[in-house]
Order: structure tokens, then sequence, then C-alpha cells
């Protein structure tokens, strides 16, 4: 079921975990009566899984018994049709999600493609499949994705499924003052127990923003935010991805749908994806959806937030990302390393010089303001009653740095 032909390169990657997963999730396909192994039936196999995938899965309870309840709540019951062939192949959207999945094995610079990577993958296939039947069984995928992402990203992290060859280009720990914790193939107790332990600390966490993934459309708000207050979530702000064409074309329905939508999050490599544009620095092919996000948020006064740049290893680049995304009108951008937290704060801080101007800008409308004048000069340019507030808005932001920097102490500097 792996030989894939042209992308048969990319399944010899894949761990024996996950080799295991593809070959379960094509039994549960073939036992539900579907004629391809969809996303889902991948979530349900990995769940059960002795994986990485598997483990977080369990951590939040998320078990292949109620994973198959929710398949059976979203697709019904299928007649099973006695003269499928075998192996069963993949549908569509599998296939998406297993280049996405190696995408993001060669973001986290691994050379095997594991279960971590696969859940990974499902998380951002574009049809959404994933996180459909995760909400329908009341599981946050942001929170999913958050978790692995924490866990591969820890200091002498070594997947338990890397093969010999796959992990010696994993850096080595060195030697430190401070004891250095390392997950070898063999601490499988150990890796339950730091899963176990992270989710405890993070159920003792106030949760501020619940991100949902995979809407589309005004409709689709509205069914999560009853499915948030559902789950005890009643109240909280919510921030959505836009990461499909129909999530473009319906940015403004989603926005304006609840007064909890705090901001919208635009997944550039979904959308990418979804929309077959092929990978530029320069992000040409999603110009007119970066701007009809930016519509949109304006249109409901709420904030948007440009994507993450996937590249840790291009400082230039994403430098150039951070900056385009603030001449987009974007509030900030996301992060997915700490090299990249420099470069975004300086592309969205302002600079000492432009506060300067825009306090001389607030003084000028003031004095004019005075005067019975909607209008002022300065510098020989007429300034408008929009300058006044964007002026101030600039200047509410440099404060609202400085004071947190302030409070932040020396560390944040």
């Amino acid at each position: 079921m792996l030989d894939r032909g042209h992308n048969c390169h990319m399944y010899d990657r894949f761990s024996d975990a996950a080799r295991a997963a593809v070959a379960r999730a094509e039994a549960e396909a073939y036992a539900r009566g579907t004629h391809h192994v969809e996303p889902e039936d991948m979530v349900v196999a990995l769940s059960a899984s002795s994986g990485v995938a598997g483990s977080v899965l369990r951590a939040v309870a998320a078990e292949p018994a109620l994973l198959r309840e929710g398949v059976t709540a979203l697709t019904g019951p299928l007649d099973v049709d006695p003269h499928r062939a075998r192996p069963l192949p993949l549908a569509p959207a599998t296939a998406s999600a297993f280049t996405i999945a190696a995408r993001e094995a060669d973001g986290l610079r691994v050379a095997f493609i594991g279960t971590e990577h696969l859940l990974l993958g499902l998380l951002r296939e574009p049809a959404g499949r994933t996180t459909a039947l995760l909400l329908a069984v009341r599981r946050d995928p942001g929170l999913i994705r958050e978790r692995i992402l924490d866990l591969v990203s820890s200091p002498g992290f070594v997947s338990p499924e890397a093969p010999v060859a796959a992990a010696a280009i994993v850096p080595a720990v060195v030697a430190a003052p401070e004891p250095t914790m390392t997950l070898g193939a063999y601490d499988r107790d150990l890796l339950e127990t730091l899963l176990d332990e992270v989710a405890r600390l993070r159920a003792e966490i106030a949760l501020l923003r619940a991100e949902i993934t995979g809407l589309e459309s005004r409709d689709d708000v509205l069914a999560a935010e009853l499915a948030l207050d559902a789950a005890g979530a009643g109240g909280l702000p919510i921030m959505l991805m836009v990461e499909s064409p129909r999530a473009v074309l319906g940015a403004a329905q989603m926005a304006a749908a609840s007064a909890r939508v705090s901001c919208l999050v635009v997944s550039n490599a979904n959308l990418m994806v979804s929309m077959r544009l092929p990978e530029t620095a320069d992000r040409i092919g999603l110009f007119a959806s970066l701007s009809l996000v930016v519509l949109a948020a304006r249109a409901a006064g709420i904030a948007c937030v440009d994507g993450a740049h996937l590249d840790v290893s291009e400082a230039q680049a994403c430098e150039y990302a951070c900056r385009q995304s603030r001449d987009f009108g974007f509030d900030g951008k996301a992060v997915i390393h700490p090299v990249q937290l420099a470069y975004t704060n300086d592309a969205f801080t302002p600079k000492p010089k432009d506060v300067e101007r825009k306090r001389a800008i607030v003084a000028a409308m003031e004095r004019a303001r005075e005067q019975g004048l909607p209008y002022a000069l300065m510098d020989g340019k007429l300034l408008q009653p929009s300058v006044y507030d964007a002026a101030k808005r600039c200047i509410a932001v440099a404060e609202l740095i400085e004071s947190r920097a302030r409070q932040l102490g020396p560390s944040a500097n």
C-alpha cells in the first residue's frame, strides 16, 4: 500500500510505526465500508499506534473507540461492498496530508517521517476532515498540534521512532552545568510520563484563546461557538484560522459571525496547497487572499495575524516575510521558532523616529481642532482625521510594547 509510484521515495522515509499506522488505517477503512483510506481512518489508526502520535492523542483522551464514534457521526453508516479490491488506495486528502507531513519532517530537520509528522500533516490537510473529526469528539486540534511541536522541539528530544541513521542528524546534547534529559528509543515509559505531566500543567493554565481550524463559513463559526459552550468554554475569544479558498472568500462573514471572534489568522502553507500554488519567496500567488483577509478583519474591527514563515534556517527570508506581512497591514506574524522573534518584533515595533513623527501629527491635529478646523498642515502636507487616528494607534502600540518590556525586565531585550 505504501508503493505509490512517483511518491515512493517519500514513503521510504516512513518509520516502522508510521507504516504500521497506514496499514491499520487501511484495515479501518475497509471495515467501515469506504473505498479509500480517508484522513479520519488515519487518525483512528494513529490513536492506536505505539508511536509519538498515539501517545499525544491518548494524552488528550482521543481514544480509538471515541474517534470511531466521531467518524460514524460525521459520515453515517456505509454500505459495505464485499467486492472491493485491497489494499484500498489513499483518498486525495490523505495523500495531500502525507505530502504536508513530509514538509513537516523537513521543517523539523529529520530525515524520517514518523507518526508525529503524519498527525501534523493530517491536522493541516486542506479538506479539514481531521479537524472536523476532532471537533466532533470535542478535542482541540490546535492543542494537539501544539503538544506535538512542544515535544519534538524540546532540547535533546530524539523520537523513539527514529531509525539509527535518521537519529544521527539530531544534534548531540552537549555537557552542561544543568542536567539534560534525553528521550531515547527505549524511553517509552518516560515519554508517557512527560506527556501526562504536560497535560496536567496545561489543565492548570487559564485558556485565553481558542483557535478553531477548518472553518469556512459563518455557520461553521456559530457551530464551533456552540461546541465551545458545550465544552465549558463559553465566553472565550476565538481566533479563526483562514486556510482554504472558501475561508478566504467567507472571511468577512466569519469575522462578523460573533462578537467572540477576536482575530483572523492566515495559514499560508495550507492556503498555498489548496490553491495549488508553487512556493515562492514573495508569495505573489497569495497577494489577493492576504488582502481579503486584512480587509475582512478591518471591516469587523478585529485583529489579523499572518501565518508563520516555515523556513527557520534562512534569516534574510524570514526578515523579508515579516516586513511583507507588516506592509500588507497585518497586526503581527506567527512564529514557530525563537530565532524568528527578533525579526518579527523588529518589523512590527514602531521605530523611535516614526513614533516621534506620529506625536507631532497628533499635536498638529489637536491644535487644528482647538481652532475648529478638521484638517491640519505639517511639512506642507494635509493631515486628515484618518491620519490622526493612525498616529494615535501607532503611539499606543509603542507605549504598550515599552510597558511590557519594563514588566519583563532585562530578559526582554
